[in-house]
């Protein structure tokens, strides 16, 4: 009954046992091991859920389809398998469920399942490694166009302004010689007629 109920967990993830409780196939995502640098595959492990005992009537239906028995001899061995296991339990301590689990009881007495995984992860995992690509162009939509991201580096670029001093200093130099000989012509009451040639030529 072990490998047939195990069948049945496959096909339908869960599995209703009365007075034990539900065994759930329950499937896991894959993780990221930030420290060893890799992503672990995902995995699927059972479940043993106390809240819900009762078995699904498709289970006696697949039974009866499986070992050729009438429905009724299929609900009375589902009902031995279960108190068989439960008895098992409480002499022995625990029962090893081949694919599935230990099944034993917690120091409150509940029965609860150690599930192995090893039987159900036979995927490895994946070394992530961080990549970082310089300088790879890719195409951009601006707009209504479409531009690469080298182009669009080169627009959004800003580039330093080109100051030409020497202008600067003879600007400054030509202010400064102005307000000089402003100075001078202010300073020694200097006009423009005392520029010229004062001797007075007289004409014969």
């Amino acid at each position: 009954m072990y490998n047939i109920l195990y069948q049945y967990i496959l096909l339908n993830r869960q599995l209703g046992l009365p007075g034990i409780g539900t065994i759930r196939l329950v499937q896991n995502s894959a993780q990221l091991d930030i420290a060893n640098k890799k992503f672990l595959a995902p995995y699927q492990h059972f479940i043993l859920d106390h809240s819900i005992d009762k078995p699904a009537d498709k289970l006696f239906d697949w039974l009866s389809h499986t070992l050729k028995i009438e429905n009724w001899d299929a609900i009375k061995k589902v009902n031995e398998f279960s108190a068989n296991l439960k008895n098992s339990i409480t002499q022995s301590g625990d029962v090893c469920w081949e694919k599935i689990g230990v099944l034993h009881r917690d120091e409150k007495g509940a029965i609860v399942l150690d599930t192995d995984r090893s039987n159900l992860q036979n995927r490895d995992s994946v070394a992530a490694h961080k990549i970082i690509r310089q300088k790879q162009e890719h195409s951009i939509l601006v707009g209504e166009s479409e531009k690469s991201s080298l182009e669009m580096e080169e627009l959004l670029s800003i580039k330093p302004l080109h100051i030409n001093y020497a202008w600067r200093a003879a600007i400054l130099i030509t202010i400064l010689s102005a307000g000089l000989i402003g100075w001078q012509f202010s300073s020694k009451k200097i006009t423009l007629s005392s520029l010229g040639n004062q001797v007075v030529m007289q004409v014969k």
